[in-house]
């Protein structure tokens, strides 16, 4: 019990000193946009702003989710940014207790606040819960997804199980609105289905397409509104600009980055009413993507398969600029030393319950199912896994399976503590195993006359 009151407390103190954290940097205007504003995060507001202010509607760039989520944060709080940030911390904590309710499933008498605290303190999701990105969002709407998944798998009831499965469709539908790795999020969760499901096979493909078609139906409106007010069959322009022209780059058909060109290749094409010709764009990139993959197809696929270690790289870049940090570079050395040692810890204790044949056995379901979510996230990142927030689907799951291994090689250690101190403790002398045998053997011999 003590254990589980200094766990609960440590959860507690953190909780309160983030959102603490959060409050103070706000005070200080320049570290507050040092730290919070991204590139990426100044687009979401652009795009908030650009939802507000147009009487009609637009084809965006991004995803609606986020923005809309901070149009309704401007509607309710005077800052919606301060509001974002503390919302962040907050959605963290709900993704850790789902982690802790996932870990259950799998070790009934696990200490849920134990799990709750390691993947509060996992370095690249406690890091993006203070910028302006939704990846916290993103991440909420992944967990949830993923646990009403695994709930509909264990499910005896067929009933039930459906009921389960089709909610964490429209949970992974919603996802996919903040951010569209998540129109694939089906994937991962599927062949967790396939692979650990109870029931039959015909019943499992059966909550696989009822999963599909949830998921599909929100995000399916989206495309629907772009489709008929646009005539545009994508999600975002982004959609069919990003990975055409990372495909061509890779391939070497292009050596420039997409996003250093994206706004003048957007001037080149342009209808007689002086806008932008999207799909024309979008045609060629298409038409330079498939060019570069028929040339050099490997140039294109190793880099998708190789490029999984970088989601353990430290991510504190965004801190550099801090002023604490900007004159101590070695406290800042420190720091990413840290975030890197705790980031590389996490993935060697998940590789380390693979091999295991014990916890291979007794967390076989868990393994399968952040296995999945990191095959997944690896082949869907590719190149992009410099930047460590796009391991996160798989992250949290790697440290809910690493908080469960540590507990037990704690319960191991303290085991073995006590049976060599047993003797000690109960007043007995510590007598070495083969001089025991020795004088017992030497008892049992009759005596010589």
């Amino acid at each position: 019990m003590k254990h589980i009151q200094c766990t609960t407390t440590a959860v507690l103190l953190i909780m309160l000193s983030r959102v603490f954290l959060a409050a103070v940097l706000e005070l200080d205007t320049h570290s507050w946009q040092t730290v919070v504003m991204t590139s990426d995060g100044l687009g979401y507001l652009e795009t908030a702003e650009c939802i507000e202010s147009s009487n009609s509607p637009t084809l965006l760039f991004r995803m609606p989710g986020y923005p809309v989520f901070l149009i309704l944060l401007e509607s309710i709080f005077s800052d919606e940014i301060l509001a974002s940030i503390l919302l962040q911390q907050l959605m963290h904590l709900v993704i850790a207790i789902v982690a802790a309710q996932i870990a259950i499933i799998h070790k009934p008498d696990c200490n849920r606040m134990w799990v709750m605290l390691c993947v509060l303190c996992t370095p690249v999701i406690s890091i993006h819960t203070f910028l302006l990105l939704p990846d916290t969002l993103f991440l909420m709407f992944c967990c949830l997804g993923t646990w009403f998944a695994v709930l509909g798998t264990m499910k005896r009831s067929f009933t039930g199980s459906v009921y389960l499965t089709g909610l964490s469709g429209f949970v992974l539908g919603i996802g996919a609105l903040v951010k569209p790795i998540l129109l694939y999020g089906f994937l991962p969760v599927s062949a967790y289905m396939l692979m650990v499901g109870r029931k039959s096979i015909k019943a499992r493909l059966a909550l696989v397409l009822v999963l599909v078609i949830a998921q599909h139906s929100v995000p399916s409106l989206w495309l629907l509104r772009n489709s008929l007010l646009f005539g545009y069959d994508r999600y975002t322009l982004q959609d069919g600009f990003e990975l055409p022209a990372r495909i061509a780059v890779l391939g070497g058909v292009m050596t420039t980055p997409p996003h250093e060109f994206k706004d003048s290749l957007e001037t080149v094409y342009l209808r007689p009413d002086g806008t932008p010709d999207f799909e024309r764009r979008d045609s060629v990139l298409m038409s330079m993507a498939v060019e570069s993959f028929r040339r050099s197809p490997w140039r294109v696929i190793i880099p998708h398969i190789v490029s999984w270690p970088s989601f353990f790289k430290p991510g504190v870049q965004y801190f550099a600029d801090v002023p604490v940090f900007q004159n101590n570079q070695r406290l800042f050395k420190l720091l990413k030393a840290i975030v890197f040692a705790i980031s590389a810890g996490i993935g060697i204790l998940f590789l380390f319950a693979a091999i295991a044949g014990g916890m291979r056995r007794r967390y076989g379901s868990l393994l399968a199912l952040g296995s999945c979510w990191f095959v997944f996230t690896a082949l869907s990142a590719g190149p992009l896994a410099s930047n460590p927030r796009y391991g996160l689907p798989f992250m949290w799951l790697f440290s809910t399976t690493a908080a469960l291994v540590t507990a037990d090689l704690a319960q191991l250690f303290r085991r073995g503590c006590k049976s060599r101190i047993r003797p000690f403790t109960e007043g007995a002398p510590c007598i070495p195993q083969s001089r025991a045998k020795m004088e017992q053997g030497n008892e049992n011999e009759p005596s010589k006359k």
